[in-house]
């Protein structure tokens, strides 16, 4: 588990907002959002956020400048269909060593290069 604690960087030493507000967040992205919140009600201009890891006594701070990664769908293409495939573990390598980590795109690039049927 970690403490999480979100504070002003342009406070004076030795004041609360200097000292840091604690969140109640359970992981780093959690943290970052309630941090923003807390920043933009209290009118931070700066602010950053500490963490305490109990399990293993790290401590650290996050970057809090960084905008949470977006969850959701991934990119959408127009005209795709969903579709699952049956390969071997080399042909699979393959597709995504040609598609820089991405098989699908391994594939589509592979099937617009072959010079057979158009």
């Amino acid at each position: 588990m970690s403490i999480y604690t979100a504070y002003d960087k342009g406070a004076e030493f030795g004041s609360s907002d200097y000292d840091g507000f604690p969140l109640s967040a359970k992981s780093d992205r959690s943290a970052m959002i309630e941090a923003k919140k807390m920043a933009a009600a209290k009118g931070w201009a700066d602010y950053g956020i500490t963490f305490f890891r109990t399990s293993d006594g790290c401590r650290g701070e996050i970057d809090a400048s960084k905008t949470p990664a977006k969850r959701g769908a991934p990119f959408q293409m127009t005209g795709a269909v969903r579709r699952n495939i049956f390969t071997d573990a080399e042909s699979w390598a393959t597709a995504q060593r040609i598609g820089n980590g991405n098989a699908s795109l391994g594939i589509r690039l592979a099937l617009a290069a072959y010079p057979g049927e158009k």
